[in-house]
């Protein structure tokens, strides 16, 4: 049997790329510690991919972690929940991709001197890119004392561009949306009259690389004896730099013929009872006060 010309060259072409197929495919090389095992390692700067510790919103990033590579499989990090460091499996993904302890991360830089992580989000199996933008830096302890001639606690403060960077943005304190003070507002009572007590948030992550923290919704309870009725009202408040108070809105949705009213009820609360009532100490950060939002759940008792 004759085969064509172009029917031949359309065999070889299946063989060839079958041949292809049954090769091993190309591996990603798993990241080493060798370099760096038994070398102790802290964490000096957590940073996003702007190279700023701090959010649009005033999130803050702190570094927190110290660690050392017994093994390319093993570490030991310091939790700081229990004090002390505790051992952890390394496991490899794929493309110097590792989950360690309780993250997944992505190897960027080794070395004897410093080690550089990318901290990734991971949601279905799936890297999140837009959200995996935080960057950690670790420097070995003998390079901080012995070249650097520093401390740890130096080196984590935040830089000269995260000082620019919030004096930008609490300079630009506008409406409703303000910059989260690290410092945030506190509130105590100089009355028999009130009791105010600040809600606890309950962190939602063991490591505290993406927690919902207590800074950045600052929200109090408050009640209030011998009112002038009952009353409960939730609202926000602006506390300006000198610890005057504004008022932002209602935490509730209100009909919009009961809006106004219910406005004026709950700006007349604030200006005669909390303002008059409180001692208040604005919110700061990186040592400078400035505008901040709380939110308040005032109860008033006419008895």
């Amino acid at each position: 049997m004759k085969v064509s010309g172009t029917l031949f060259l359309i065999l070889i072409s299946i063989i060839f790329f079958s041949c292809q197929d049954i090769g091993p495919r190309a591996k990603h090389t798993k990241p080493s510690f060798q370099s760096v095992t038994g070398i102790r390692f802290t964490e000096v700067r957590r940073s996003f991919d702007s190279g700023l510790s701090f959010d649009e919103r005033g999130y803050q990033l702190e570094p927190s972690w110290r660690l050392m590579f017994h093994s390319d499989d093993t570490v030991e990090i310091y939790t700081p929940a229990k004090e002390r460091f505790m051992n952890y499996k390394i496991y490899f993904d794929h493309d110097s991709v590792i989950n360690m302890g309780w993250v997944w991360l992505r190897l960027k830089h080794t070395s004897k001197d410093s080690v550089v992580f990318q901290v990734l989000s991971v949601e279905k199996k799936e890297i999140s890119r837009e959200r995996s933008n935080v960057y950690m830096t670790l420097y070995a302890d003998q390079y901080i004392e012995k070249v650097l001639h520093s401390k740890p606690q130096i080196l984590q403060k935040p830089n000269r561009k995260d000082s620019i960077f919030v004096r930008s943005k609490i300079s630009d304190n506008t409406g409703d949306h303000t910059f989260a003070a690290r410092k945030p507002v506190m509130l105590k009572s100089k009355s028999w009259m009130l009791e105010v007590e600040k809600l606890k948030v309950m962190k939602d992550k063991v490591d505290n690389l993406d927690p919902t923290d207590e800074y950045l919704y600052p929200e109090f309870h408050i009640s209030i004896k011998k009112a002038y009725k009952d009353f409960d009202y939730s609202f926000s408040i602006l506390v300006d730099e000198k610890g005057k108070m504004h008022f932002g809105k209602s935490m509730v949705m209100l009909m919009p013929e009961f809006e106004e009213s219910r406005k004026r009820i709950m700006m007349g609360i604030m200006e005669v009872y909390l303002q008059n009532l409180l001692e208040i100490t604005p919110g700061s950060t990186l040592g400078m006060p400035h505008t901040s939002t709380i939110v308040v759940n005032v109860k008033g008792r006419k008895g």
